[in-house]
């Protein structure tokens, strides 16, 4: 019954955190204020601009512009904004031209390294394994995914409240080399698609990746052209094994129809018990019968015993 009732209640609330070392991140902006990116020793350059001078520069992205991080061994880091909407202080006055972009590559400027650049929205880790003409394939070079699920909300004193985590799965789940992770196949204005986190800088070699997503499902491409994509998500069965407030209804339910038989049972034998105790009508009416004609006997007998004395 319970089991049957959880296939109603839809996909798992999940919350998935990714940590990987990836050559390039790239995401669709879901909150601008939340992906503000803080550059130092950078040079910029815009469509509008051009080149700008290295310094410290703050680059907010327009809502829904697809923001990229680009770096590997022996390549400079290259930032590359679809649209933004300020440099600094300065906010762009065609802002609803979304032709331009903006491009930041830390070459000739310093080092970046130990920078932070903010991840906030539906994205994609590293590119499938390939070798083109111009080179090698941005990669994801190495990774873990690990997924946990959130508790059902069950309304009874005995039950934790909804919401808390539980590991959906006993061990991390490992990430090929060459292969390509996205929650983009969700919807942009869906927050739970967003990956939320930050890429660190180490100059001269690949991004460090940490961040996590809500997303109800993420797809791993690994790497071969024609593979199906791996898609991973909490099932229903999944949640029956593992969420804690789940596996103690299901206890509950357990017990409840293995003790209802010798419940059943046990009011049974005690309305039988009662049903023996009580007076057999049919017996005690001819009970009551055979007294009453026995009396008029009995007198006589008497009368008879009289008369033989006198």
């Amino acid at each position: 019954m319970a089991i049957g009732g959880l296939l109603f209640l839809g996909r798992v609330p999940t919350l998935s955190i990714i940590n990987a070392q990836v050559e390039k991140i790239e995401f669709r902006v879901s909150n601008a204020e939340q992906a503000v990116i803080s550059v130092d020793n950078m040079r910029l350059s815009t469509e509008a601009a051009g080149p700008i001078a290295c310094g410290r520069k703050e680059i907010e992205p327009a809502l829904g512009s697809l923001v990229t991080y680009t770096s590997r061994r022996d390549e400079p880091l290259v930032i590359e904004v679809e649209n933004y909407r300020r440099i600094g202080s300065q906010a762009r006055r065609d802002a609803a031209d979304e032709e331009k972009a903006i491009a930041l590559v830390a070459e000739g400027c310093g080092s970046a390294q130990g920078m932070r650049l903010p991840v906030f929205g539906p994205g994609r880790l590293g590119d499938r394994l390939s070798q083109r003409f111009e080179g090698w394939s941005y990669l994801l070079l190495s990774g873990s995914l690990n997924v946990y699920g959130r508790t059902l909300s069950i309304p009874l004193p005995s039950f934790s409240a909804g919401g808390a985590l539980y590991p959906a799965f006993s061990e991390p789940i490992l990430l090929p080399a060459g292969s390509e992770l996205d929650t983009m196949l969700g919807a942009a204005s869906d927050p739970r698609t967003a990956l939320v986190g930050f890429a660190t800088v180490t100059s001269g070699e690949p991004l460090d990746v940490a961040v996590s997503t809500a997303a109800e499902q993420i797809n791993v491409h690994p790497p071969g052209s024609g593979t199906d994509p791996i898609r991973i998500e909490i099932g229903t069965f999944t949640q029956i094994l593992n969420d804690p407030n789940v596996l103690r209804l299901s206890a509950y339910i357990l017990i409840l129809v293995l003790l209802l038989p010798i419940m059943i049972g046990l009011v049974s034998l005690a309305a039988d018990e009662r049903e023996r105790e009580k007076p057999d009508p049919v017996s005690t009416a001819l009970q009551g019968a055979g007294a009453k004609s026995g009396e008029p006997d009995k007198e006589r007998t008497a009368d008879a015993r009289q008369r033989a004395e006198a």
